[in-house]
């Protein structure tokens, strides 16, 4: 490319009609695109959507890799039916991975259209803003020398500070116009709240004793009735979480890590994810309790409930509900 571009000024140069007067200008568009607000907003989204991305893809690629570990540890004991049958299951983990690997890297896929949905209006905007000087001050070309960087040119030619420039007041042209224009037009509709979406996990039977009262549904279905009752808060379908959990190879049973808890978490598109886990020793039920938020890869809370008589656990877990919901508040 950088040949290229030096091939196509030299014919230019050489060119009868433009000799004498060519007057060639550059701009160095990484600084542009590291200096100019609304380029570095679109890469913090790019970056967002990116991690959420390899979230999953990490998921995908950790449960197919634990299914071969299993495997290989238990291959001496396992008869030709079950290592086949494990075979199987380990290369449709393995193709779930692969596809959605294509799906978001490969040609066409999600990331090459987010990058050209956020990216291309921005580099559109420089464009129009070099042609605009190039007009007004008799530039017959603009290049771009972030990779051909430039040994010698005249005082003057360097465009980069005049086009970071010209584009910081055109977005600030657009944002007091916009300003403007709430100020002048009142609104009379009632303002939109977007609800809150919450996935609740299934929480783990820790022991015999919780397993055979099945503490886990009890504690995940009053959750979701308690926070049912608050406003602006969606609950996910549990129906929508099983399919999630499914496509990690994970049962409604199964202990689940926080790796997992936050790729479901983004798949399902929830702001909040809850999950955890429960032990009964006689009529003690302990509790724990995680809070994730899945876009900011992040533990909102982590509490640990110890409620003595079954009969206190809707109650007792209502005011855990409050203390969370009064941390999200703060965000």
């Amino acid at each position: 490319m950088k040949h290229r571009i030096l091939f196509l000024i030299s014919i230019i140069l050489s060119t009868t009609a433009f000799a004498k007067d060519a007057k060639i200008g550059y701009v160095n568009l990484k600084y542009l695109l590291e200096n100019y607000e609304t380029a570095q907003s679109a890469q913090r989204t790019l970056d967002l959507e990116v991690m959420r991305y390899k979230i999953i893809a990490d998921s995908l690629k950790r449960n197919y890799e634990a299914l071969e570990a299993a495997l290989a540890s238990q291959r001496l004991i396992l008869s030709e039916a079950a290592i086949r049958a494990k075979e199987i299951e380990i290369n449709e983990a393995k193709r779930q991975y692969d596809v959605y690997v294509e799906e978001i890297w490969g040609k066409g896929g999600k990331f090459e259209r987010k990058n050209k949905e956020l990216i291309a209006p921005i580099m559109q905007e420089i464009k129009n803003v070099c042609a605009d000087i190039a007009k007004k001050e008799g530039f017959v070309l603009i290049i771009d020398i972030s990779q051909t960087p430039v040994l010698y040119a005249q005082s003057g030619l360097d465009l980069t500070e005049k086009i970071l420039s010209e584009l910081k007041a055109r977005a600030g042209v657009i944002s007091s116009q916009a300003a403007q224009s709430k100020t002048a037009t009142v609104d009379t509709s009632p303002a939109v709240v977007r609800e809150i979406k919450i996935a609740v996990l299934p929480f783990f039977n820790e022991n015999r004793e919780s397993q055979q009262e099945n503490i886990g549904a009890q504690i995940q279905q009053a959750i979701i009735d308690i926070i049912k009752t608050f406003p602006q808060t969606q609950i996910i379908a549990k129906g929508e979480i099983n399919n999630a959990l499914l496509s990690r190879n994970i049962t409604s049973t199964s202990e689940i890590n926080d790796a997992d808890a936050l790729s479901i978490g983004l798949m399902l598109n929830a702001k909040y994810v809850v999950f955890g886990s429960n032990r009964k020793e006689g009529n003690l039920i302990r509790v724990t309790i995680k809070v994730l938020d899945p876009e900011k890869n992040e533990q909102i809370t982590d509490m640990e409930l110890e409620i003595t008589r079954k009969e206190l656990l809707k109650q007792e877990l209502g005011e855990a509900v409050k203390r969370f919901l009064k941390i999200v508040e703060k965000k």
